[in-house]
């Protein structure tokens, strides 16, 4: 019994090992770094300045911080979520003008805006807002 348990232990310890080689090998900006590099250039890490974003990051921070249970910020979380933010925010603009130019508009109005909400279940929480 004692070398079924010690298999087991062994068995046990290198699957640990493999897990944690496949995930302790990335560090925590990997994954971000391949996610925002799909949208945005980022200069080397030679101390350029970032460039500059449609949603800055202080209000991305800001905005997180009225929430009163929300403490620290990690930055890289500030930077995958001010992404996030300018993604949506130009899907969701791609469809609004869209939504116009089928109606052949020159001009997007809160029409096209409530029509792209109810054609698209995924902005349901957006419904009444314009109203």
């Amino acid at each position: 019994m004692s070398d079924l348990n010690l298999s087991y232990e062994k068995v046990q310890e290198e699957a640990e090992n493999d897990i944690s080689c496949s995930i302790m090998n990335k560090t925590a900006e990997e994954p971000y770094e391949a996610f925002s590099g799909a949208f945005h250039k980022r200069e080397q890490e030679n101390n350029q300045n970032p460039s500059p974003r449609a949603i800055p990051i202080s209000r991305v921070k800001r905005i997180m911080k009225l929430d009163p249970d929300v403490g620290k910020i990690d930055k890289e979380c500030l930077y995958f979520l001010s992404d996030i933010c300018e993604e949506f925010a130009e899907d969701l603009a791609r469809k609004v003008v869209d939504n116009a130019n089928k109606r052949n508009s020159k001009a997007v109005t809160i029409k096209d805006f409530n029509d792209v909400i109810q054609q698209n279940d995924t902005l349901s929480f957006l419904d009444g807002l314009l109203e």
